[in-house]
């Protein structure tokens, strides 16, 4: 593969957390670049499983239109030495031996689950190496409130949360918003008893209608990949868009991240408010779904009845 212009070797696994969409922006960043995307042996046949097929197959006709090769069940076992610490050249080697040499590689497999406060926790308890090791690999184990189990007042949220939503920024910031709820209400009531009673779950928590939150089940499906500046994949729940729309809403979201970051009040407020839209308007397909699907197997008992 030599080439006069730079060759970008990408790696990931899909079962890493957000490791997709950060090989896809790696990838996407300097499209004049020759690059390679190499997929763990996790990954079958498309890219961003855990997405409607519209989005991984526009990423995979992206990406190919670009000029990557994208190479599916191809675990990297071997990675050039220092790779993993710095951007270098060299060769790296898949699972089935084939050796693969690069100008410059790029690891994006993910970030290991930053659960060493929750080690600190647990680690002279019985049983608390096994918690640990667990933790590190599934995520800390809360319980629906997003407190730590066996910690009581201690939450988690974000990657390092064992939940079965996917871990996304818009996953963290809804539960950031019910770990904010649930400390102020232990903080305010001087009955620790009837304040854990009252505790918000997630995901349902994070939002300000009782009944939408009562009714929502699962986090409502929200993510943009950009890929480079004019195109890009919009995702809510089973909508996917694409296109100038799917990348304008990204940059809309980075400028707004940078703006709050470098401390906008207003910037602050409005995101809070849209994001507080998207929600309500993403959850409420969900909740009649299920408000339905309860109403037909309560039909359903009523007629075998």
């Amino acid at each position: 593969m030599q080439d006069s212009r730079e060759i970008r070797l990408t790696s990931f696994s899909e079962s890493v957390p957000g490791s997709m969409p950060c090989a896809l922006h790696a990838n996407a960043a300097v499209p004049s670049f020759l690059r390679m995307l190499v997929l763990s042996s996790c990954c079958s046949v498309r890219l961003l499983q855990r997405m409607p097929q519209k989005a991984g197959y526009t990423a995979s006709r992206w990406l190919r239109l670009a000029g990557v090769e994208v190479l599916h069940g191809a675990k990297v076992v071997q990675w050039p030495e220092g790779s993993r610490q710095r951007l270098c050249s060299g060769t790296l080697i898949t699972q089935s031996g084939r050796e693969i040499s690069a100008d410059l590689t790029i690891d994006c497999t993910g970030v290991k689950l930053n659960t060493e406060l929750y080690t600190s926790l647990v680690e002279d308890r019985e049983g608390g190496p096994e918690a640990a090791a667990e933790a590190s690999r599934q995520g800390i184990p809360v319980k629906p409130t997003l407190e730590v189990v066996g910690c009581p007042g201690v939450f988690a949220c974000g990657d390092a949360a064992g939940v079965a939503a996917e871990r996304t920024a818009y996953t963290a910031d809804l539960m950031a918003v019910v770990v904010a709820k649930n400390i102020a209400l232990l903080v305010s009531r001087k009955d620790s008893k009837d304040a854990q009673k009252k505790l918000k779950e997630f995901p349902g928590g994070a939002l300000s209608n009782a009944w939408l939150g009562q009714g929502l089940q699962e986090a409502p499906s929200i993510a943009a990949i950009s890929l480079y500046k004019y195109d890009g994949i919009m995702q809510f729940n089973n909508l996917i868009i694409t296109g100038p729309l799917a990348a304008g809403t990204k940059v809309m979201v980075e400028f707004f991240q940078l703006g709050i970051a470098r401390g906008n009040t207003i910037l602050s407020k409005l995101w809070l408010t849209l994001e507080a839209m998207n929600t309500v308007m993403a959850a409420l397909p969900l909740v009649l779904w299920h408000k339905w699907t309860e109403l037909k197997a309560f039909v359903q008992a009523y007629e075998a009845f």
